[in-house]
């Protein structure tokens, strides 16, 4: 089967009712960025159809930036699905277990980062199943980047 690909921009995040990753940008000398800005703790949430899916893990893609150029950023990615006709009410399906994965900042103010978490307890998800993709910043095994790691896409 085929790999099929599943863009999010930071504008189309749902934010947590508490700790909540916030929105924000970076204008740089040629081009604007929106980002969503990840302090440790906070979370963010993607809706989607999982058109297409067939079968195996789910990996998830973060490409982010920092401020700082040391330091190490570890994220948590999980998802809860819906079939039409599930009994349990939208909002309170329980996600499976989270996928961690860590990386360490480039050494570049700004450069693009990419974690990638993936995701083996799926949830039962089937094709064409809502999903809602959950992303948190967890604390890093050592050596915490200082300051927000910004999410430019999942």
């Amino acid at each position: 089967m085929a790999s099929v690909y599943q863009v999010f921009i930071p504008q189309s995040a749902v934010p947590g009712t508490t700790t909540y990753a916030r929105q924000g940008y970076r204008e740089g000398t040629s081009t604007a960025n929106a980002l969503l800005k990840f302090a440790v703790g906070e979370i963010s949430f993607f809706i989607f159809d999982a058109i297409n899916y067939a079968s195996g893990n789910i990996t998830v893609d973060l490409d982010w930036v920092a401020a700082a150029t040391s330091g190490k950023v570890q994220w948590e990615a999980s998802i809860a699905c819906l079939t039409p006709a599930d009994a349990t009410a939208l909002g309170n399906q329980t996600p499976g277990t989270a996928a961690a994965a860590e990386s360490t900042v480039s050494g570049t103010s700004y450069a693009v980062n990419r974690t990638s978490p993936a995701i083996s307890s799926l949830d039962s998800i089937a094709a064409r199943d809502l999903v809602c993709l959950k992303i948190k910043r967890i604390a890093a095994s050592s050596s915490e980047l200082s300051g927000d790691a910004m999410v430019a896409k999942v």
